[in-house]
């Protein structure tokens, strides 16, 4: 990470809903997902994909971007991420955590590339109006792989 200039980062190869109680400025939670998102440079990421498997990576999700959100500091940022469009994987998990703690707000995710919002009803669920906030990248949209992103900020003590 020095290469590209990034000298304050602690990178854990670990089971992330068991880190130790410590503060972060910021958090990224590259989420384990069931991939469907690279298929197209990877077709054999669908290899065993099963619905059973879509709802045990969202209990992880779960449990992973709680940790996180514990962890960052009042203030501090939390970016949560998958290669997959499964809503199971991107926006119930986002909107589980929202409306389990009233001190986060999503913010708006913006960069360079072209992409939709976060999708706020899939068959029978609904989710906050707040995930239209997240960002779903496309393969047709940027000719790449898929990608969800949200952004998620830990307010401060008395913030609205």
């Amino acid at each position: 990470y020095e290469r590209l200039g990034v000298l304050n980062m602690s990178v854990t190869v670990m089971d992330g809903r068991r880190f130790p109680q410590v503060e972060f400025d910021r958090v990224l939670v590259d989420a384990p997902c069931t991939c469907e998102g690279i298929v197209r440079k990877n077709p054999s990421a669908l290899q065993g994909w099963s619905l059973g498997m879509v709802w045990r990576m969202h209990r992880l999700q779960r449990g992973l971007l709680m940790r996180a959100v514990e962890l960052v500091k009042p203030g501090g940022l939390v970016v949560y991420s998958t290669c997959t469009f499964a809503p199971e994987e991107n926006e119930a998990v986002v909107d589980y955590v929202l409306k389990r703690r009233d001190d986060l707000r999503l913010e708006e995710v913006r960069v360079g590339l072209e992409h939709s919002p976060g999708i706020t009803r899939w068959g029978e669920m609904r989710f906050s109006d707040e995930v239209s906030l997240c960002a779903r990248f496309y393969p047709h949209q940027n000719d790449t792989g898929g990608l969800f992103v949200a952004r998620i900020r830990k307010l401060q003590e008395g913030q609205p």
